[in-house]
C-alpha cells in the first residue's frame, strides 16, 4: 500500500511540475510579446492563442496535485456542522460522486481528442494548431485528477467503512 501512495504522490507532483513549466512558458511568451510590441510596434500572432492553451494546460495539470495536498475547492457549509460517522459518510459520497464525474468527463474528453486527431481538426487562427494537442493535455490532466479522486475515495472507504486511519498523500 505504501508503494501505491508513493506512486500517486509522484504522479501528482509531476503534474504540478508540468503545470509550473506551462506557467513559466506563458509568462515568457507574454513578456517577449510585450517587449516586441513596445520596441518594434508589432506583436506575435500566436500569443493569445498559445497563452490560452498554456493556461488551460496548467490548470488541468495542477488539479490532481491541488487535490492531493488538500487544497482543492470544497464547500464546507454543511460538513462543518456535521460530526463523526455522518461527516465521514457524506465525505465518502462526495468523493464517489466526484470520481464518477471525473471519469465521465474524462471519457468524453478522450472521445473528443480521438475525433480531433482522426479528423485532423485545427484551430481557426492563422497558425492552425492541431486541436488534439491541447486536448491531449486536458485529457492527461483529467486522468490525473480521476486517479487522485480514486485514491481519495479509497482512503474515505478505509476510514468510513473499515474504521482504519489511512495515511494522507
Amino acid at each position: 500500500m505504501e508503494s501505491f501512495y508513493r506512486i500517486a504522490r509522484l504522479i501528482s507532483l509531476n503534474g504540478a511540475r508540468v503545470a509550473s513549466a506551462f506557467l513559466i512558458a506563458m509568462v515568457i511568451l507574454v513578456l517577449v510579446d510585450i517587449i516586441r510590441r513596445t520596441c518594434f510596434g508589432t506583436s506575435f500572432i500566436i500569443v493569445g492563442e498559445y497563452a490560452g492553451y498554456l493556461l488551460l494546460g496548467l490548470s488541468f495539470m495542477a488539479f490532481a496535485y491541488t487535490l492531493s495536498v488538500g487544497k482543492h475547492i470544497s464547500i464546507t457549509l454543511v460538513t462543518s456542522r456535521l460530526h463523526g460517522r455522518v461527516k465521514k459518510y457524506i465525505s465518502l459520497f462526495v468523493s464517489v460522486l466526484a470520481l464518477a464525474f471525473c471519469a465521465y468527463f474524462g471519457f468524453h474528453i478522450f472521445e473528443m481528442t480521438k475525433v480531433s486527431y482522426q479528423s485532423m481538426t485545427v484551430s481557426q487562427s492563422v497558425i492552425r494548431t492541431p486541436l488534439f494537442i491541447p486536448q491531449l493535455v486536458i485529457l492527461i490532466g483529467m486522468v490525473l485528477l480521476t486517479f487522485q479522486f480514486f485514491i481519495l475515495t479509497c482512503q474515505e472507504v478505509f476510514e468510513s467503512i473499515l474504521g482504519r486511519k489511512c495515511r494522507k498523500l
